[in-house]
């Protein structure tokens, strides 16, 4: 009777032990799928394609990514909108005196100072201003354009949501009045970094303030900004 007892009750741990031994193996089981599956999950949510509603109504695609991410055409747009605001106007449009400067600019070339670091914006702002003076004072009414001859394909990147991208281009403008013509190649490396989608920018008055907000908010949408800029071989 003794060993029958004993008998059964070896059997019974060794169930027990057994029961245990199941159980943590589907504890590990279900541990190991719910890692499998974050994995995957994130790895959907870096690359989902979703519908987001715009503050006026308006649905657009977006996708989801890491928030220092721009992509090689966002990159390579932001520096083409850039020159084009800062080259394409003419000499009758509305101009704007920037704060600490002595020249007046086009709108547009003084909306594009807003995608320049504001730690060099006011130089910056000086010197496009004088450039500006310099090539055209010698001219009645002037049809300013850019032509765009390079925008680096691969921007390099140099550090975490920083590349660098080279420019080349050549900045025309015709006298409306007698025909004349200037041409001033405009080479540029410029090193562009990502932003936080910026919020609208405090103009100084001008009697056309609305149009240059817009411009400036079309801008800031890229999420980029250029921190340094430097010349190039022509």
């Amino acid at each position: 009777m003794n060993k029958s007892v004993k008998r059964l009750a070896q059997t019974s741990n060794q169930r027990i032990v057994m029961f245990q031994l199941f159980i943590l193996a589907i504890l590990l089981f279900n541990s190991l799928v719910s890692c499998s599956n974050s994995a995957n999950i994130n790895h959907i949510n870096k690359s989902q394609i979703i519908g987001v509603q715009l503050a006026d109504g308006q649905m657009v695609n977006a996708q989801i990514s890491d928030p220092e991410h721009r992509t090689d055409t966002t990159i390579r747009n932001f520096v083409q909108s850039w020159a084009y605001l800062t080259f394409n106007w003419t000499s009758s449009d509305t101009a704007v005196r920037p704060l600490k400067t002595k020249r007046e600019i086009p709108g547009n070339a003084y909306a594009s100072t807003f995608a320049v670091s504001p730690s060099f914006r006011t130089g910056y702002t000086a010197e496009l201003a004088e450039l500006i003076h310099t090539a055209t004072k010698r001219y009645s009414t002037v049809k300013s354009g850019v032509n765009i001859t390079y925008i680096s394909q691969d921007p390099v990147p140099t550090g975490e949501g920083e590349w660098e991208v080279l420019l080349v281009s050549n900045w025309t403008g015709i006298d409306s009045t007698t025909g004349k013509v200037f041409d001033v190649p405009f080479n540029k490396k410029l090193l562009i970094k990502s932003i936080p989608v910026a919020g609208k920018q405090n103009l100084i008055p001008s009697k056309d303030l609305t149009s240059l907000q817009q411009v400036i908010d079309n801008m800031n949408r890229y999420g980029l900004q250029i921190v340094s800029i430097e010349d190039q071989p022509t």
